[in-house]
């Protein structure tokens, strides 16, 4: 299993083509997103008519978009890694 972690829309542009790529050789995949830019992530794959499992650990919330939220961001996701390192293995 292949996981791609992606953050940021010129992440998500950037993988689209890959992921298209993987689905076409039946290759499995999963995409985490960090939700750094809030539910775009989810538009980025539509929008590539991207079909992955996409893992989103802290699911739909405001973009980062201030020091302050990029701060909160960063500590959520270093919490997350650390006391739930498992969560993208879910079935």
């Amino acid at each position: 299993m292949i996981y791609m972690v992606i953050g940021t829309k010129a992440q998500f542009i950037k993988m689209a083509p890959i992921m298209v790529c993987l689905e076409r050789r039946n290759i499995p995949y999963r995409t985490v997103t960090l939700s750094q830019h809030g539910a775009m992530g989810q538009d980025m794959l539509r929008a590539f008519d991207v079909v992955t499992d996409v893992v989103a650990p802290f699911g739909r919330e405001q973009p980062v978009d201030s020091i302050a939220s990029g701060l909160g961001w960063m500590s959520k996701v270093l919490l997350y890694a650390i006391l739930r390192p498992n969560f993208i293995r879910r079935n």
